[in-house]
């Protein structure tokens, strides 16, 4: 699952608009459309209801905006960790959280 795309989902969510999403990601509609369609095949269901110009999460959106809160809640009070991990000048924490975006960037 594509960390980006699931940014997107996020933004969509708050917005309530894909292009009011697309405007405040600095990307085009199309290209929110198809994080979110890629995210969908990927789930195998919809997560994200279209209602005239809104768009809403469905029950499976919602569980995965959960999911997702808690999992970049996480990266980030891991990168914000006042613990300083360092080997050979690279910080643990900062190189984990980049292998495990690149792993899942790389699994989509």
């Amino acid at each position: 699952m594509n960390p980006v795309h699931v940014r997107t989902l996020q933004e969509i969510a708050r917005c309530r608009s894909f292009s009011r999403a697309a405007e405040a990601l600095h990307l085009s509609q199309p290209a929110v459309s198809h994080h979110i369609r890629h995210l969908e095949q990927e789930l195998g269901q919809p997560l994200l209801e279209r209602v005239g110009k809104r768009a809403l999460p469905t029950r499976a959106g919602e569980l995965l905006l959960a999911h997702a809160a808690r999992a970049f809640a996480e990266l980030e009070a891991a990168r914000q960790s006042p613990v300083p991990f360092l080997f050979g000048g690279h910080s643990l924490v900062s190189d984990g959280i980049r292998l495990l975006l690149a792993a899942a960037w790389l699994g989509r």
